[in-house]
């Protein structure tokens, strides 16, 4: 069953780190001291919720509702601070988080799948290849258990391969893009390829004996072909601490015929194949609709051209400066809540320089404004059915012929595709849920209301169910009541389609029938 605890608790942080208004007797109320970071986990690649996630910062671990929400109250401020998800089936995930005083770090984490486990005999040693041309080999006798004992019998190899060249990957990334070099300086990079390799007999998980090494290969990826050199520096990763840090070097080899890289490793954990570069910085301000400056957002920057990102938080002037690769393009947009920026593409300045040093002499995007909503869906019913869910599907922006669907397992985002989210997953009666659409192309949409509980827990036509449409640029306000006449006692309620034409002007189309949830949610 569902819950939406942890999205209350975030509710409760939000509350809390606003400090107390009130005062008993004279002097100032509270200072707030700390800050909280609240977020979900989801799978790399998409947006499939994983619920029942281990989450650790600070010392302190938590559990991940069903629906992949979490939260921490009271986190030390801090850059840099360590979250650390670990649940079974999937490599580590590791963030670098800002935490500031008084403001709520949202939390993007994306898992990536362990591949399908592969047997290996111990003793022999051998090699495992996975899918994308990733493999590892182990010399004979390489391996041993937690208190260092040679290890002996069968064991089980899964590999995890991230491909940072992928926008849609490069969230699941661990820490950062950035590492500290063997002369003890710090520096950004990007990305050629990361692998994680675990090898377990049972729920015991091995490692390599001391003086021994492993084999990585990893893909040279097409896209990155040209900008490939021979040698790459190879980095490791210090879950705990968030920090990559320089460990040897990957050649680049063909071998089979395939373009690849290859790397010894003398312990197992996340390993990264990733090229230094020289910073230069950029600098803007967020604003909200109405002009108003938005202090404590997040801004990501994403390279086009380069397979690497940097992230940065508003001041309390609204604006921000960070470091991203010199002549280069990037990709930069502000998100807070339900609220985003429209993605902002730029050239980066040619000189070297860093945001820390001067960040008035960055680069000037201007100023990112928080979009206001194409369209916003509303839903609120009566106590019963406890658990009524939002959908909504539409044509992909930039590949029309595929569909998102955005519900409570895939909420969206509305700074990147869908460019629509759903905010709260409500399953205690009442509601609401509210989807907001940021961006939208050619094409039919359409909005569906499921009764999750069941009609035996409460007929969806008795719900009292009200879907509220606004479309703030036309002037749309309309309001949908759920049909009191279901004859086929059919779960979802089909509300409306929209229907926006090539000049994107968005027409409205009401449904108001009933259908089967197996007959899906598509027009």
């Amino acid at each position: 069953m569902k819950t939406n605890q942890v999205v209350r608790a975030v509710l409760i942080l939000a509350l809390a780190s606003c400090g107390d208004s009130t005062t008993s007797g004279p002097g100032p109320g509270p200072v707030a001291v700390a800050g909280s970071v609240a977020g979900r986990v989801r799978v790399a690649g998409g947006d499939e919720a994983v619920g029942g996630v281990t989450l650790t910062l600070g010392g302190r671990t938590v559990t991940a509702n069903e629906q992949g929400w979490f939260s921490f109250g009271e986190v030390p401020p801090g850059e840099g601070v360590s979250l650390v998800a670990r649940h079974e089936g999937y490599a580590e995930g590791v963030m670098a988080l800002t935490v500031r005083v008084g403001a709520i770090t949202s939390a993007d984490v994306a898992l990536v799948r362990m591949q399908p486990t592969q047997p290996i005999d111990t003793a022999a040693g051998g090699t495992i290849t996975g899918a994308s041309g990733v493999s590892v080999r182990f010399p004979a006798g390489a391996l041993v258990t937690a208190d260092g004992r040679a290890a002996t019998g069968m064991a089980t190899v899964a590999l995890a391969y991230l491909d940072a060249s992928s926008l849609a990957m490069r969230v699941a990334f661990p820490a950062s893009f950035t590492g500290r070099r063997t002369d003890g300086t710090t520096v950004p990079f990007e990305s050629f390829g990361v692998v994680a390799v675990d090898v377990r007999q049972g729920s015991q998980a091995l490692s390599l004996a001391a003086g021994m090494s492993a084999e990585l290969t990893l893909p040279v990826v097409p896209s990155q072909a040209a900008a490939a050199p021979a040698t790459v520096p190879l980095w490791s990763l210090d879950a705990a601490n968030a920090r990559w840090a320089e460990e040897g070097t990957a050649t680049r080899q063909t071998v089979a015929g395939r373009d690849v890289w290859v790397a010894s490793v003398p312990h197992l954990s996340w390993w990264n194949v990733d090229l230094p570069f020289e910073t230069t910085c950029v600098r803007a301000c967020v604003r909200d609709p109405q002009g108003a400056t938005v202090p404590n957002v997040e801004v990501v920057l994403n390279g086009v051209d380069y397979s690497g990102s940097s992230r940065a938080w508003t001041g309390a002037d609204g604006c921000f400066a960070a470091d991203v690769k010199r002549s280069s393009q990037v990709s930069v947009f502000a998100r807070q809540g339900v609220l985003a920026t429209e993605p902002r593409t730029a050239a980066t300045p040619s000189t070297v320089m860093r945001a820390s040093a001067n960040p008035l002499a960055c680069g000037d995007l201007g100023t990112l404004t928080m979009v206001q909503a194409v369209a916003q869906i509303t839903l609120t019913w009566g106590a019963a059915p406890r658990d009524l869910d939002s959908h909504f599907t539409g044509p992909t922006l930039g590949s029309p012929a595929t569909r998102f669907h955005v519900y409570y397992g895939g909420r969206g985002d509305l700074g990147q595709a869908p460019f629509a989210a759903l905010d709260t997953d409500d399953t205690s009666s009442y509601g609401p849920e509210v989807i907001t659409v940021s961006r939208m192309t050619a094409g039919r949409y359409r909005y569906s209301v499921h009764n999750y509980s069941g009609q035996s827990s409460g007929a969806i036509e008795r719900s009292g169910a009200t879907v509220g449409l606004i479309v703030p640029r036309q002037g749309i306000v309309r309001r949908y009541d759920v049909p009191a006449v279901n004859p086929g006692s059919n779960n979802v309620w089909r509300v409306f389609d929209l229907v926006v034409d090539g000049a994107g002007t968005i027409g409205v189309e009401p449904i108001g029938a009933f259908a089967a949830s197996g007959a899906g949610y598509n027009p």
